[in-house]
This record gives C-alpha cells, sequence and structure tokens, in this order.
C-alpha cells in the first residue's frame, strides 16, 4: 500500500480544511499531530480521534497493520514531525522523503524505536 502523511494544520492536511472549525477543535483538543489516510495520531503515534475514519472511505488501521509493506511519502520540515508520529504509530514500513525531513527525523527519533519492525500497535487497540 502507498500512503501520504499531513501535519495537521491548514493548507497541510487533506483533511483539517475540510472539517468544520468545531471538529478541528475537537480533534486538536484530542492532541492531534498528524494523519494518514484519515486516520489521526498524536506525537506519540497513537490514534486518536477514531470516529473520523469511521465516516471516511479509507483503510482501516487493523488491515493496514496486516499489509507486508506499506509505503509513506510524505517530505519537507513542516511535515517531519508529522511523519515521526506516524512512523512510531507501527501503520507503516518504508517512507520515501526528501533531506529536510529525513535530517529531522535522524536528530529527533529516539534510539532503539523501530515499531515498523514488529508492527506494534502503540495505543494497544
Amino acid at each position: 500500500a502507498c500512503v501520504s502523511i499531513g501535519s495537521w494544520e491548514p493548507g497541510i492536511s487533506t483533511v483539517h480544511d475540510m472539517l468544520s472549525d468545531e471538529e478541528r477543535a475537537h480533534y486538536a483538543s484530542l492532541g492531534v499531530a498528524a494523519e494518514m489516510s484519515a486516520h489521526l495520531f498524536d506525537a506519540e503515534g497513537r490514534r486518536v480521534g477514531r470516529d473520523l475514519g469511521e465516516r471516511c472511505i479509507t483503510v482501516e488501521a487493523d488491515r493496514l497493520r496486516r499489509i507486508p509493506e506499506v509505503v509513506a511519502i510524505a517530505g519537507g520540515q513542516r511535515k517531519a514531525a508529522a511523519i515521526g508520529a506516524v512512523l512510531r504509530s507501527g501503520l507503516v514500513t518504508s517512507l520515501v522523503t526528501d533531506r529536510a525531513a529525513a535530517d529531522y527525523l535522524l536528530t529527533e527519533s529516539s534510539p532503539g524505536t523501530h515499531p515498523a519492525l514488529d508492527r506494534t500497535d502503540p495505543d494497544g487497540v
């Protein structure tokens, strides 16, 4: 599967701008930092706001987790933290990115943390 990653901000997320002000405020209060395929993630890679994915036509997260190869394509400094959040979710196995995002990820990542290798769900659901 091939997916894209967005930061939870206007113009950078494919979902953010389509929601009402009330919905954006609600999801922001849950700590949304990133989105991928209408799934929302906090900075630690835990899925939040699960109802959004249930209202959209998308591949369910548990189904994505069972796909052997899930490639995310995203880049840029503005998306770097969001990319890190989605990588921590364990849903993505490979990343195609640019130097700005890669430099950020290599600097900010925790040593020994490789959720894509075991495909674990950080929130256990």
